[in-house]
């Protein structure tokens, strides 16, 4: 079994309460937690029993967060990992994670493949209350109230 080229998504979000980092505004923010839910596909034989393992690790090389799944018949594995004091990515403080996939054989002794991406976690917050200020030219502001991403 192999991880297939391009395969690894990384989607995530920030729950509980989001703290700016320190008293300075460029050293960025903390969400008390966040929960991502990466995915890889997998991809050749010896799929059947294969274990896949997620980590995500800091910028200093700490594990934050662990997981080991087996993937489904269609070769597919998600893992939920949960990161306490998760460090958020901003234009400000452009904060990264590595996310540490690898595939091990059925009796858990051979790694088949193994890839590292990097990855932020950041905070989006939709909003279907609040009119946009400038709405685009040549459109009606009032034809979807529910298109206000702030």
């Amino acid at each position: 079994a192999a991880i297939e080229p391009f395969g690894i998504s990384t989607p995530s979000f920030a729950q509980g309460g989001i703290q700016p980092h320190s008293d300075k505004p460029r050293d960025g923010l903390v969400a008390s937690t966040a929960v991502m839910t990466p995915s890889a596909t997998l991809v050749g034989s010896k799929i059947a029993g294969a274990q896949v393992n997620f980590t995500l690790v800091t910028v200093d090389g700490l594990a934050v967060a662990s997981q080991v799944v087996r993937p489904n018949k269609n070769g597919l594995a998600t893992a939920t990992l949960t990161v306490t004091d998760a460090e958020l990515w901003s234009v400000a403080r452009p904060y990264r994670y590595e996310l540490r996939v690898s595939v091990i054989e059925a009796h858990g002794h051979e790694v088949l493949d193994s890839t590292a991406v990097t990855t932020g976690i950041r905070n989006l917050n939709w909003d279907t209350e609040q009119v946009t200020p400038d709405p685009l030219p040549n459109s009606d502001p009032n034809s979807n109230p529910n298109s206000n991403l702030t």
